[in-house]
């Protein structure tokens, strides 16, 4: 830790950061268990609504790509404020838009405001601790989107008891404002700006090919594991005649595995190293 706070400031700070990145993303995969629901609601089909979370994705990669350029401007600590209080809003929004335009451009914002999040974050979470924790911190600050993944349909059919689907996505967006406000209030990290990204660095990145590898792979992943689970309920509930409420519980509960599956690869790669650990991943996860 650091001499700049005590351990329970160190922890409380922590324990904020990670509740951010949990909001920020089930503010993004929130859709996912609500979608057999939104679909019939919104009069929608399987393409219109599996579309819906391109919007997130693309406004999540504007987010990332654009947040060098706002912290060169304001510190992180700011920035994460930023992150956590318009994600809030732009879900809230999301709740009230009353066309499907409008849904769009929301679910575009909340990715944006979320993509501003994790860079502030991780530079907060290195300033705080020494370079001795940050694996063992950012392991930590990491199992808000396994935890994510997990809670977001045990949620949700948990809010559908009192509200609509878009009262559902309006409680997430208020509880992300209110995290907002109290990291703003009692959390610490994060006071120094960030710097603009080098354009040339941006080029000589783009000209190397282990770089398009590195992408295509994580493309495959992110597909293998985000893509998958964010059309799994309407499936299990469109074309398998589950019961929304049983569909939900079980992509909550087949998820309860991937907590510890950071700590796995960890130690595979290890003992494997990255490559073979990589085939490995890939390979088992093609035949899964």
């Amino acid at each position: 830790m650091t001499d700049k706070a005590p351990s329970s400031s160190l922890a409380l700070s922590l324990s904020l950061l990670v509740g951010i990145f949990y909001l920020n993303f089930i503010s993004r995969i929130a859709l996912a268990p609500l979608l057999p629901i939104v679909e019939t609601d919104l009069g929608l089909g399987h393409g219109e609504a599996g579309s819906l979370f391109f919007y997130v994705a693309s406004g999540y990669a504007t987010g990332l790509l654009t947040s060098g350029y706002i912290t060169a401007r304001i510190i992180h600590r700011r920035m994460i404020v930023l992150s956590a209080g318009m994600v809030g809003v732009a879900m809230i929004a999301l709740s009230l838009s009353p066309s499907i335009r409008a849904i769009h451009a929301g679910l575009f914002l909340v990715g944006v405001f979320s993509g501003f999040y994790l860079p502030s974050g991780i530079a907060a979470l290195t300033e705080l601790f020494p370079k001795e924790l940050w694996g063992r911190t950012l392991a930590i600050h990491e199992l808000a989107p396994n935890l994510g993944f997990v809670a977001a349909p045990l949620i949700s059919e948990a809010l559908l008891h009192w509200f609509s689907w878009r009262g559902v996505l309006g409680v997430i967006g208020v509880s992300s404002a209110l995290c907002g406000v109290v990291f703003w209030r009692f959390g610490q990290g994060g006071r120094f700006h960030g710097q603009v990204p080098n354009l040339s660095s941006y080029w000589s990145l783009l000209r190397r090919s282990s770089f398009w590898i590195m992408v295509i792979l994580f493309s495959l992943a992110m597909g293998g594991s985000y893509g998958i689970y964010t059309m799994l309920p309407l499936y299990l509930t469109a074309d398998q005649g589950m019961d929304r409420p049983f569909a939900n519980t079980l992509i909550g509960l087949s998820r309860v595995s991937g907590l510890a599956t950071s700590l796995v690869a960890g130690l595979a790669t290890d003992r494997l190293g990255s490559r073979r650990t990589m085939a490995y991943v890939f390979l088992f996860t093609g035949l899964a």
